[in-house]
């Protein structure tokens, strides 16, 4: 090839990522807390819900990490609760 150009270097460049998911631009819209908006989309997504609260932006962001991010408290909680759901955490025997 000229100029020393590779085949994989421009294919890499040619790809570009996926869009985020609709649930990112619904936590980052506008300034209002709105947590049921947030609800909605989730249940309106056919993907399971702890796939949803697991995918990662182009930054490797969560949804939860969005919302704390963006100053949205009932958002971020709502969130955490719905994690915490995800993945139950047991109490240790002592």
């Amino acid at each position: 090839m000229a100029g020393g150009e590779d085949k994989n270097s421009r294919e890499e460049e040619d790809e570009t990522p996926p869009p985020p998911h609709h649930l990112f631009e619904v936590i980052c819209r506008g300034k209002e807390d709105n947590a049921y908006a947030v609800r909605e989309a989730l249940e309106k997504d056919d993907q399971d819900r702890q796939t949803i609260l697991e995918l990662t932006d182009s930054s490797g962001m969560t949804p939860l990490m969005h919302a704390a991010w963006k100053g949205k408290p009932t958002v971020t909680k709502m969130l955490i609760d719905m994690v915490r759901e995800c993945h139950p955490v047991r109490a240790c025997d002592a």
